[in-house]
C-alpha cells in the first residue's frame, strides 16, 4: 500500500470515527492556538491553516528522524485541505 493510500485509510476511517470532520476539528483547534497565540499573531489561524502547520511540523520530524508514518500523516493533512477545499471526501 502506498503513504497516500493509507493516508486516505486513516483520514476516511480512524480519524474521521475519533475527530469528527477534518473542518470541524482543525476550526477547534484554530480556535485553541489562537487563544494561545493571539499576542503573536496579526491575524487569526483558520481552519485552512492548520493542515499546513501540520504538515510543517510532519517535515521537521521527517528532517529530523525518517519515519513512514510521518509520509502519511502529509499526505493525510493534504487531503483533509483539500477535502476542506472542495467538500469532496477522499476515497
Amino acid at each position: 500500500m502506498s503513504y497516500v493510500q493509507d493516508a486516505i485509510k486513516v483520514v476516511t476511517g480512524d480519524r474521521t470515527d475519533s475527530y469528527g470532520n477534518p473542518k470541524a476539528d482543525f476550526e477547534g483547534t484554530a480556535l485553541i492556538w489562537n487563544g494561545i497565540l493571539q499576542h503573536k499573531l496579526h491575524a487569526p489561524i483558520t481552519a485552512q491553516d492548520v493542515p499546513l502547520l501540520m504538515i510543517g511540523l510532519k517535515l521537521r520530524r521527517q528532517a529530523y528522524q525518517h519515519k513512514d508514518d510521518n509520509w502519511v500523516d502529509i499526505h493525510g493533512y493534504a487531503l483533509c485541505a483539500e477535502w476542506m477545499e472542495t467538500g469532496i471526501k477522499p476515497e
